[in-house]
């Protein structure tokens, strides 16, 4: 998560987990005034019940980023947070619809990290008046960004320049 303050305004942008911690905060926080959701999940419970199982059984799971090819290691503690706050704190659902404030929702048409119809589905659930949902073509979860960063390239300004115009445009 990153945020921008201008004015006195405060935006918050976020990537895919980032993306739902921003859009969390922001239905918390009446101080951010803006958020840009990079291809963000719709749903923190995104593990099956033979994977939960055997991240109780052993108290942490491992996740590969394919992409760093680090392996990441998650507490139990982290799954006893999203069962037990699905219904409320950790409902991006519910805070998609509590928003009522500016969203830019930018998701990637071929992303298989993060299902392009979870971009579809927050869109669902926001209020269009405030609302604008921008895919971007022939790019994934990344934006063809690689790691370690190697520069931009087309569709990363695309993404860039979007997201600086939305900014621009609501928190002035």
């Amino acid at each position: 998560m990153y945020i921008i303050v201008k004015n006195q305004k405060i935006g918050l942008i976020g990537h895919s987990r980032g993306g739902a911690i921003s859009l969390l905060t922001a239905n918390k926080n009446k101080f951010v005034n803006a958020v840009a959701a990079w291809s963000a999940v719709s749903k923190l419970d995104r593990y099956s019940e033979r994977q939960k199982e055997k991240w109780r059984e052993k108290g942490v799971f491992e996740v590969l980023n394919t992409r760093t090819k680090q392996v990441m290691k998650l507490n139990v503690s982290l799954l006893e947070d999203i069962e037990q706050n699905s219904n409320d704190r950790l409902n991006i659902e519910k805070a998609v619809r509590g928003l009522n404030k500016p969203l830019l929702i930018v998701h990637g048409k071929q992303d298989l990290a993060v299902s392009f119809d979870e971009g579809k589905k927050l869109f669902e659930w926001a209020d269009k008046r405030f609302t604008e949902f921008y895919p971007i073509e022939n790019t994934g979860h990344t934006f063809d960004i690689q790691h370690p960063f190697k520069g931009s390239n087309n569709k990363f300004d695309t993404v860039l320049n979007k997201t600086t115009e939305f900014f621009k445009s609501n928190l002035n």
